[in-house]
């Protein structure tokens, strides 16, 4: 059973942290999920109350076949400024391990940490304060894989997002199979089944 580990801290964005959880659930990974500090309580950026599994600072002493940031401000400020998941990140992807995030974090987690630095392309929400971080690899499309490295734009992704982190763990069958339960559009499930002719 493939392992994930998703970060989230106050103010991160509500749907794509529950899409990501959902999807990946769905598909029959472990989800760790695991906040910044002590208080596991986590308050997200429109009031819903979540309580994390573990800190960051545990989890840090724990191995993730994936390691998945949702975005949100300043949720997402507030992982990139945390020493714990700086290190695990750095060193998921050092060892060829799965990096994702969405919205604000590729610009505010990924990129101050140089997860960005050997990838061909990655995309981010759409705002000049993120776009211009990661401005000479920015692509359009809406979810972008490359070098282990997977991003997307926002909440309206945020469950193409979990598809394809679904897809890279369990297989696009696997992926395939929880998008037809559920029900995504005709063409996200077309994009879905011949994604990886394109990655």
């Amino acid at each position: 059973m493939p392992s994930v580990l998703v970060a989230v801290a106050n103010d991160s964005e509500e749907i794509e942290f529950n899409a990501i959880v959902d999807v990946l659930v769905r598909g029959g990974c472990k989800v760790t999920i695991a906040c910044p500090g002590r208080d596991r309580n986590v308050k997200l950026s429109r009031g819903v109350h979540v309580v994390a599994d573990m800190t960051l600072e545990q989890a840090s002493e724990m191995q993730f076949d994936m390691i998945a940031c949702p975005g949100g401000m300043p949720g997402a400020k507030y992982l990139g400024e945390d020493a714990f998941l700086s290190t695990m990140l750095r060193t998921q992807h050092n060892e060829g391990k799965w990096v994702a995030a969405i919205c604000a974090s590729p610009a505010v987690v990924l990129a101050p940490n140089g997860i960005l630095d050997d990838v061909e392309k990655c995309t981010c929400y759409d705002s000049p304060a993120f776009r211009d971080v990661i401005s000479d690899k920015l692509s359009p499309e809406r979810v972008v894989v490359s070098n282990k490295v997977i991003t997307s734009i926002g909440p309206g992704s945020a469950i193409e997002f979990g598809l394809e982190c679904l897809a890279r763990l369990q297989g696009r069958d696997k992926a395939v199979a929880v998008a037809k339960g559920l029900l995504v559009t005709p063409d996200v499930l077309k994009q879905l089944e011949t994604a990886e002719k394109k990655h």
